[in-house]
């Protein structure tokens, strides 16, 4: 027989189970979720580059595409960045934490600009990255 060709995906984990190994993960995109083995995960590199004017700990307007207002810009701070399956600026994972809530969440560098009145300086992020998301590249 012919061994399938291995696909390499954009997801972050979601969640675990506690006696298995299964990683339940999303998937960039599609936003689709599926049960996989921890064998078929691993952590992206750290990015190398950043598009101009970001950096990490720097601060900048993020949109919240997890909420129902898609439209409006939050301040928040680049905590980290990772490269995804795709080369270049489109494969960037960006961990922002936006300043009023505090919460995190990981985008594109489509859902952030650099502040208006200030470009992005580089700060010590303060704030941990939540533990229980983690963001992933995974063979099949």
């Amino acid at each position: 027989g012919r061994r399938a060709e291995s696909r390499t995906y954009d997801a972050v984990i979601v969640g675990l189970r506690k006696h298995e190994r299964g990683v339940k993960v999303q998937f960039d995109g599609a936003n689709e979720t599926a049960w996989v083995s921890r064998k078929a995960v691993r952590v992206m590199p750290e990015a190398t580059s950043l598009p101009p004017g970001l950096c990490i700990g720097g601060e900048i307007e993020a949109l919240d595409e997890s909420s129902g207002d898609r439209d409006t810009w939050h301040h928040a701070t680049l905590e980290e960045a990772h490269q995804g399956v795709e080369s270049g600026e489109a494969g960037l994972r960006l961990w922002i934490r936006f300043t009023g809530s505090q919460l995190g969440q990981w985008v594109g560098t489509e859902a952030v600009r650099l502040m208006p009145s200030t470009a992005a300086l580089p700060e010590q992020a303060t704030k941990a990255r939540d533990e229980s998301s983690t963001t992933v590249a995974l063979s099949s």
